[in-house]
């Protein structure tokens, strides 16, 4: 039973993401740009939907540019304020990642 209320939640989830991929590929943006403010929205597509150990399983292997990096410090800084991710992207930026 929560076997099957898990994958329904992650397919939900996929789902979702990737009709708002495919809205935003559509109009020509590739979901990874995003306004400098902050507190308007996630800083790369799906952000919201990870968990701590899948950002920093996903910021390990996408290797974000500095931009991108500084966005999600900002973001997760207001909204989430998970240590250990504040500590990957730290780390990430310092280039030690």
């Amino acid at each position: 039973m929560i076997k099957r209320l898990l994958v329904g939640g992650l397919v939900g989830g996929v789902t979702a993401v990737a009709a708002r991929l495919a809205m935003r590929t559509a109009t020509g943006e590739t979901g990874l740009e995003r306004e400098t403010d902050p507190g308007d929205s996630e800083p790369v597509l799906g952000y919201d939907g990870m968990d701590r150990d899948v950002l920093i399983d996903w910021l390990e292997r996408a290797k974000p540019d500095t931009d991108t990096l500084r966005r999600i410090d900002a973001y997760e800084r207001m909204h989430h304020g998970r240590e250990a991710v504040l500590e990957k992207v730290s780390e990430l930026m310092n280039g030690q990642g």
